[in-house]
Formats: structure tokens, sequence, C-alpha cells
């Protein structure tokens, strides 16, 4: 368990998983969670009588843009925000292309008629 949700949750006075499924729903991701006993459907039910402050929210996102950096794709969801700047990082190569474009295109228009 990572120990930042484990702060957020001692600090909402919930469950890491909890705290993670209700980071999703606020986002607006459905979220479905799985449980075989009593105690964690109750605990999974209880999902809806409390919110992550904007902190916590953002908090979250960072980790979440931490985890996917390493990703060979784009898997950060829309509209959530990349804290950290990690995708400037991962996209070094189409920053480049993205330079080189320029130059490109003076070429054409020096050329042109």
């Amino acid at each position: 368990q990572d120990p930042h949700i484990r702060s957020l949750a001692a600090q909402v006075g919930r469950t890491p998983s909890q705290v993670l499924h209700r980071w999703a729903l606020q986002r607006g991701v459905g979220v479905i969670p799985k449980a075989s006993s009593r105690e964690r459907i109750v605990e999974n039910a209880r999902l809806l009588d409390f919110e992550l402050s904007e902190v916590a929210m953002r908090l979250i996102d960072g980790l979440a843009t931490l985890s996917e950096s390493g990703a060979t794709s784009p898997t950060k969801p829309v509209g959530q925000e990349d804290v950290f700047g990690l995708s400037a990082l991962s996209v070094g190569t189409s920053q480049s292309a993205a330079a080189a474009q320029p130059a490109a295109a003076q070429v054409q228009t020096s050329t042109d008629p």
C-alpha cells in the first residue's frame, strides 16, 4: 500500500480502498468494487457519504501520473492535470519532432514559386 494513500485514508477516517474508489468516483469514473466478505461489501457501500478535498484529489492525481509515466502510450485520462509535468518528459521524441517542424515549413515556403 502506498504511504500517501494510507496517510490520506487516516486523515479522512476511511480505508485506502475507500479513498481510491472515492477518488475515481469524483473524477467521473464508474467504480464496480468487488468483495466477498460482508465487511468489505459494507465498506465498499460507504463511498457516497464523504468527499475528498481538492488537495487530496490533486495528490492522488499526481500519484496516478507518476504511476503512468513509464507507459508507452498516453494513458492519462482526459481532464486529469499533469501535476508533476511528467508528460513533457515521456514524450521527448514528440518535442524533437515539433521543434523540427518549423524548419521544414520554412524549407517548403522558400521553394514555392
